[in-house]
């Protein structure tokens, strides 16, 4: 398949040819679905407990010989997703470096024995995968207690036994002699398998009554037992391939069931696995479904195939007044055929049917509930009323990594309430009802289906085209959305106390009351990135707080109490608000529109005249920025520095620049202020460093002036003191003790006499004092310090350095040397 094919998806035909002519050979579309085949390797050991013990399963999750980081986990005990006993929510543990640990309380109520523990992963970077173990509980004797109905059997019941357990080939030529329309006949006990070989075909009903396997090991097994509904209300479905109470625990396997309604009742602990229920142009199902299963616990359908075309307008399969049941690994479609009257197909999957219920066992609670459908594919043509995806009145239902294909308006696969779906993709039209207190995560959308979400539930983590609020307290939290729709459509459907919040919205957000006096409250949109628009039509107190918003806001005349606070709104549209009501407030928004013409409080349109609009900005110097050149130098020298404008929006920056030191201008030395010319975005400023640059307490910055506003950015200045040369001019060849002496040194900057600062003269690094200790400080004068020194008549003969030390707060210390010798000898 090419890669273009798989993503349609494209239609593949398989058609039958051979010399056996089996009924009902035909080729039938089906959708190709791309697998990456990147399966996970999980670890799972088995577990010894009590009823009522608290386990800690822990999973360890590896790829490639690597530990898995990210996904979750779910967790089943014999099929049946564990819950909280507390908050009855699903129980499912993040995978963090390769593990994962969840703790359960096991039921007291549940048996003793054997149970088959699973955990299956799910994660956007692998493909789905599983792994089993063994929960090994205490063994208890007496009633078995199912949910809420007493079966009133052994504990044996259900259990196959294996010990002299016979295997029973059956054909056309002997089935009569094992099964009959009554149940199994003497020759069958339970635990013995039936290997059923070829075809079937009778015109009665084969009835199983006892725990017992049934497998075709030529895999060639078809049973075609003509079933014709009577009537429309299920009360005579035909012929039946039944499982009843009596063979609670049965396994039946590599079946074909042409034609033939299925018929699971008031039983329990039945797997069905590589079954197919294929059922074409004929009458199947009346108000039951071609597959029903009826008033059971503990169902499981694994590896199946249930195929519905043209069969009066009845359901593919029905579960009704049945619990515990677990689809896995299925598929399950259904094909009008013909449509009209009595024509065509109905649901797909029927979940908690409540109608025809007359045949319900006597002293049975009805219990619609902990329904998990994982990892099938469901197929339906739904372009009529009757015929909806998942239709579904069951409570608690788990819906996991199950792909999703329909054409028509009525593809909706409903969670029923309390129900969860995760990992689900949904293609052409098939689209998600999230019913009360529901939660649907990391499900993707590729057609155009939408997702409708009801009171209390919670949609996040998915990636979805429409999402329809249609009820009070959802959330809408982290998903890629096209559309988020909050148009009331009754009184009963209005998205009150919601909250739409760190969402990716390519489209528009629109909230509309029901009527003038039902309107949408107390919505909050906040966190969004939204390319489209927000509009409020017979709303109140409705917050729209710190969005990205491209497109624009719009608050109608009968919109009440709205607050837009801290939103970026930059767009094309004339105003970034439209505001008609009075009770609107727009605060502290940063808002541009009309191609960044309107700016701030005026890019709001506020017909009302009376709304509170406050605190809005840019205003144009926040959109202008200034870059400044390293300021770099040397006191008392000339430098430019280069200064860039720039504006967001591409407006004029021709303007003036100048510098102001402590809050005080910077005028050259006849007082003028020292400015420079924007001209295109760009200036130089040149200026001879002045000495205050030098202070530690000095602040300068630049100011930016045009005929709307200023700017004063302050500016950071590497400043440096100049350097002096100091050089020893005295004539000293002979000198004794008690001479006085002249000392002389030039100060000189690059040659030029330095006009002011002092020098002190050292020797050997003590500077000179006088007779009290006072060390002699000579003034620079004109470049020259002079020292009129007695020579101490105590000093040691001898050679000395003598050095002169220039200071200055324009300069660095300076110092210049030269040797003096200190003689007795001195004529």
């Amino acid at each position: 398949f090419t890669s273009a094919q798989i993503a349609n998806p494209a239609n593949v035909t398989a058609t039958y040819s051979g010399s056996v002519n089996y009924p009902g050979a035909h080729s039938e579309p089906v959708s190709v679905i791309e697998d990456t085949n990147r399966f996970v390797n999980i670890t799972l050991d088995d577990i010894t407990a009590s009823p009522g013990e608290t386990i800690t399963i822990t999973t360890s999750v590896l790829y490639a010989g690597s530990n898995v980081d990210g996904g979750k986990l779910t967790y089943k005990i014999n099929g049946k997703t564990i819950r909280d006993a507390t908050t009855n929510k699903v129980i499912y543990e993040t995978v963090v470096d390769g593990v994962a640990s969840a703790t359960y309380v096991i039921p007291t109520t549940m048996k003793a024995g054997n149970h088959t523990l699973s955990v299956t992963y799910t994660g956007s970077s692998y493909d789905k995968s599983q792994a089993n173990a063994t929960l090994i509980l205490v063994k208890e004797t007496g009633t078995t207690q199912s949910g809420n109905n007493v079966l009133g059997v052994s504990n044996t019941r259900g259990a196959i036994k294996t010990d002299g357990a016979t295997t029973h080939v059956i054909t056309s030529d002997n089935v009569d002699q094992y099964i009959t329309a009554n149940g199994l006949t003497s020759l069958v006990s339970p635990g013995d398998t039936l290997d059923i070989q070829g075809t079937i075909d009778r015109q009665h009903s084969l009835r199983i009554n006892k725990p017992i396997n049934i497998i075709s090991s030529t895999q060639d097994a078809e049973i075609n037992l003509h079933s014709v509904s009577e009537d429309m209300i299920g009360t005579n479905p035909g012929n039946l391939f039944e499982i009843n109470n009596a063979a609670s625990g049965s396994n039946i396997s590599g079946l074909y069931l042409y034609n033939t309604q299925l018929w699971l009742y008031n039983t329990y602990d039945v797997t069905l696995y590589n079954m197919t229920m294929y059922v074409i142009n004929q009458s199947v199902g009346n108000g039951v479904g071609q597959t029903a299963i009826r008033y059971s616990e503990r169902i499981t359908i694994d590896s199946c195939f249930i195929y519905t075309q043209n069969n009066g307008g009845s359901t593919s399969m029905a579960l009704t007044g049945s619990s515990d049941v677990l689809i896995r690994d299925t598929t399950i479609q259904g094909v009008q055929g013909e449509i009209g009257q009595g024509k065509g197909v109905g649901n797909i999957l029927y979940l908690g049917n409540t109608y025809n219920v007359n045949d319900k066992p006597s002293g049975f609670t009805m219990r619609n509930t902990n329904i998990t459908l994982e990892g099938c594919t469901l197929l339906g043509e739904c372009v009529q009323s009757i015929t909806e995806l998942i239709k579904n009145s069951a409570t608690n239902c788990t819906f996991i990594n199950n792909t999703y294909n329909t054409t028509g308006n009525f593809g909706h696969m409903d969670t029923g309430t309390n129900g969860v779906a995760i990992g689900n993709k949904f293609y052409q039209t098939a689209d998600l009802i999230v019913r009360e207190n529901s939660h649907a995560y990391d499900n993707v959308f590729y057609g155009t289906g939408k997702v409708t979400a009801y009171q209390a539930s919670k949609v996040y983590n998915n990636t979805i085209k429409t999402i329809s609020i249609a009820g009070i307290n959802v959330l809408v939290e982290n998903n890629t959305i096209t559309t988020v729709d909050l148009k009331a459509t009754g009184a009963a459907y209005m998205g009150n106390n919601s909250i739409i919040n760190n969402n990716n919205i390519s489209g528009n957000i629109d909230s509309q009351g029901f009527s003038s006096s039902r309107f949408n409250s107390n919505i909050t949109i906040s966190n969004n990135n939204i390319s489209g628009s927000i509009s409020l039509v017979r709303t109140t107190t409705h917050t729209i707080i710190n969005n990205v918003i491209n497109g624009s806001i719009s608050i109608s005349s009968n919109a009440q109490n709205t607050v837009i606070r801290n939103n970026t709104i930059v767009t094309s549209s004339q105003y970034a608000v439209t505001v008609a009501s009075a009770s609107t407030q727009v605060v502290d928004n940063y808002l541009m529109s009309n191609n960044n013409r309107l700016l701030g409080n005026y890019a709001v349109s506020d017909t009302s005249r009376a709304a509170t609009i406050l605190n809005n900005g840019p205003s144009e110097d926040e959109l202008t920025h200034i870059t400044i050149g390293d300021i770099t130098g040397t006191v008392g020298d000339s430098i430019s520095v280069a200064i860039d404008v720039t504006n967001d929006i591409g407006r004029s920056t021709d303007g003036t620049v100048y510098f102001m030191v402590n809050d005080e201008v910077l005028v050259d030395e006849d007082g003028t202020v020292i400015t420079a010319t924007v001209s295109d975005g760009q200036a130089v400023l040149d200026v001879v460093v002045p000495s205050e640059w030098l202070r530690s307490d000095m602040e300068l910055a630049l100011v930016y002036v045009n005929p709307n506003y200023n700017i004063t950015e302050n500016v950071v200045v590497d400043i440096s003191k100049r350097t002096a040369t100091v050089e020893i001019i005295s004539e000293l060849d002979l000198v004794g003790p008690g001479d006085t002496i002249t000392l002389q040194a030039r100060i000189t900057d690059n040659e030029e006499l330095v006009g002011n600062g002092r020098v002190v003269f050292k020797l050997n690094g003590i500077s000179l004092d006088d007779e009290d200790n006072n060390i002699y400080c000579v003034d620079v004068v004109e470049g020259i310090a002079t020292l009129e020194y007695t020579v101490k008549d105590s000093i040691i003969l001898g050679d000395y350095e003598l050095e002169a030390v220039f200071e200055n707060q324009l300069y660095e210390r300076s110092t210049g040397s030269t040797t003096l010798t200190i003689d007795s000898f001195v004529e």
